[in-house]
């Protein structure tokens, strides 16, 4: 027999959904709050502010083992040290992490120094692993899973790489056999783009590269490297290159031995205009069709870009070019950091700015054809503003397995994370 469905009178629901809020408490409330809104649960009522200990800038952002990590930098009256902030997956200071949640290294205090965290990335044992530059030369921290510096990894927890000029590491990822992949600029030459790869000791793989660990690409002419996705060995990355007027967008990539690969764009280097006089790629990630989604800005409009595996522009995204660009604010807008739901739809976090001292966090979520999705609070853009003093902005994102969106960066002279239903 079949089973006939009697539907429910559209009288009834208001009443009806009042009546089950009572039944299973949350349930109802959370199917009905729209995405996009700040999730209570998270943080103190969706948000978190605090800082290294001083005057703080943020870096990079990452979320893994059921912990997020902020990495960043502590300018205080002395010479500037690497800050990291470790979080609970519930928006908390993770206290099982050097007691507070918060490290502050100075990689060397002999002499001065200049030490800055661009990024961050989580072993799956909870151990946090931060790069950046000291002193002109790129470097890399591990701490444990509680805090300390990992005296498993490099020298004492450091690993300094020096490559004949002034060498910095911007992104990070940690592989699943604890390797670390590494990306940024430097070199005898010039700015040219950097690629490093470390094994689960700190020590540089000698399968990598040209044996030694490291590469330097071909691409210079003042290139500047800030995004970086691992997947299936295939290492993507992104940044911008100096053009004769302003920047052009960049974006590279190699095998899983260091090698160029050929199939991306001829030779693995694409230079890509726009349409502005400067273009410049934040962040970068990568679909399971292996097809890389970038975001940054255009001029002073936000910019998401996806590329086909060939490098080709993919002309089902955005307006048939495979740009989507939005304009937030009266003055700028970018996107710092990119994360893909399980659904398809694209999450770039970055700022906006309107005038010269208004910038705050942005949130954009688009369709996966590169629309603005207005189930995200309303029109698929979100701001938020921490402190009023026009030094706001959103450096990283992160999609938890719950399909929270989890966004962090400055906030005055603090660091800012931010939950957001999804």
């Amino acid at each position: 027999m079949e089973r006939r469905r009697t539907a429910t009178p559209r009288r009834l629901l208001p009443g009806l959904l009042v009546a089950l809020s009572w039944i299973i408490p949350g349930s109802v409330a959370a199917a009905a709050t729209p995405a996009g809104t700040l999730d209570p649960a998270f943080g103190n009522g969706g948000t978190v502010t605090t800082s290294f200990g001083g005057e703080s800038d943020a870096g990079g952002l990452a979320m893994r083992s059921g912990r997020i990590a902020l990495a960043g930098t502590l300018n205080g009256f002395s010479e500037p040290d690497i800050g990291l902030a470790v979080f609970t997956a519930a928006g908390e200071l993770d206290r099982t992490f050097s007691r507070d949640g918060r490290a502050v290294l100075g990689f060397d205090r002999n002499g001065n120094r200049d030490d800055s965290g661009f990024d961050a990335d989580v072993t799956k044992a909870g151990k946090v692993v931060v790069v950046g530059r000291s002193s002109g030369d790129a470097v890399v921290v591990r701490w444990t899973a509680r805090g300390k510096i990992d005296k498993g990894f490099g020298t004492n927890g450091k690993v300094r790489l020096d490559f004949g000029g002034t060498e910095e590491l911007r992104a990070v990822t940690v592989r699943r056999d604890g390797s670390i992949v590494a990306v940024g600029d430097g070199g005898s030459a010039g700015n040219r783009p950097l690629l490093v790869k470390l094994l689960a000791d700190g020590t540089p793989d000698p399968a990598f590269g040209g044996g030694d660990g490291w590469v330097l690409a071909g691409a210079s002419n003042a290139v500047v490297i800030r995004g970086l996705a691992v997947r299936k060995g295939i290492i993507t990355a992104v940044g911008r290159i100096q053009a004769t007027v302003g920047s052009d967008a960049l974006i590279i990539r190699w095998t899983s031995t260091g090698a160029p690969d050929g199939t991306f764009s001829g030779d693995g280097v694409l230079v890509d205009d726009l349409g502005a006089d400067f273009d410049e790629l934040f962040d970068v990630a990568v679909d399971g069709q292996g097809r890389a989604i970038a975001a940054g800005r255009t001029g002073s409009d936000l910019a998401v870009v996806r590329y086909l595996m060939s490098g080709s522009r993919d002309a089902a995204f955005g307006g048939g070019d495979g740009l989507s660009a939005i304009t937030v604010g009266t003055s700028s807008a970018r996107a710092s950091g990119i994360a893909l739901q399980a659904d398809g739809k694209i999450v770039a976090a970055g700022a906006s700015l309107d005038g010269f001292d208004l910038q705050d966090h942005l949130v954009v979520r688009l369709r996966a054809g590169g629309a603005p999705d207005p189930s995200f609070s309303g029109d698929g853009i979100k701001r938020l503003s921490f402190t009023g003093s026009g030094n706001d902005a959103a450096v990283g994102v992160e999609i938890s397995s719950k399909g929270r969106i989890v966004v962090g960066g400055v906030a005055g002279a603090g660091i800012a994370l931010t939950g957001l239903r999804g």
